[in-house]
């Protein structure tokens, strides 16, 4: 699908992932219903990376996804959570 193939560049491109990765946690990432970024980014929010992919891949998609720069309320928030923790 179109939508597939935005997702997958974006986590080529930004996150550099290769196409194997991608391919392979793609199904994943549908158990999920994440099929777009935003889709990645609300994953994120609720610190869900590391269920689709593995620790290493998760950390670089992590970062990639904060190099968006749209995550400012939820840094707050998870550094919020952690305190409260």
């Amino acid at each position: 699908a179109d939508e597939d193939e935005e997702l997958c560049a974006w986590l080529q491109q930004k996150a550099s992932l290769t196409q194997r990765v991608v391919h392979k946690v793609l199904p994943k990432l549908h158990d999920e219903n994440v099929y777009d970024v935003s889709g990645l980014l609300a994953l994120h929010s609720i610190d869900g990376l590391g269920d689709v992919f593995s620790r290493v891949v998760a950390v670089q998609v992590a970062d990639a996804l904060d190099a968006l720069g749209n995550l400012p309320e939820h840094r707050r928030a998870r550094a919020a959570a952690c305190m409260e923790g």
